[in-house]
């Protein structure tokens, strides 16, 4: 949870640098959150506004890489990096759906 935070808090330059330095366990993580915001009836607030966001901001083609469970990591990690602005959105999203699951962000 706390690298979902950081990576939200980073501007769009920064996340594209600290990608290829995230553990294989990391880049899953993210993958996994793109995949349940994109194609998963989670109960998220503004999901259609976020959808077009990502649409008119981002490569369909990469989003559909990132979140993928059939593509190889280095492919996953390449399109996250490529990727910048389309993490932060996903983030944002994801991040206080995921801390509400998780119990308000307890430790």
């Amino acid at each position: 949870m706390k690298l979902l935070q950081t990576l939200k808090k980073m501007n769009v330059n920064d996340r594209e640098n600290i990608v290829p330095y995230l553990k294989e366990d990391a880049v899953h993580f993210i993958c996994e959150c793109f995949h349940n915001v994109l194609y998963t009836d989670l109960k998220l607030k503004n999901k259609k506004k976020l959808s077009k966001a990502l649409k008119s901001k981002c490569s369909i083609h990469r989003l559909r890489t990132i979140s993928s469970s059939k593509r190889a990591l280095p492919s996953k990690l390449k399109a996250l990096k490529q990727e910048g602005a389309g993490l932060g959105l996903i983030l944002s999203a994801a991040i206080p759906f995921l801390t509400s699951l998780f119990g308000g962000g307890s430790k």
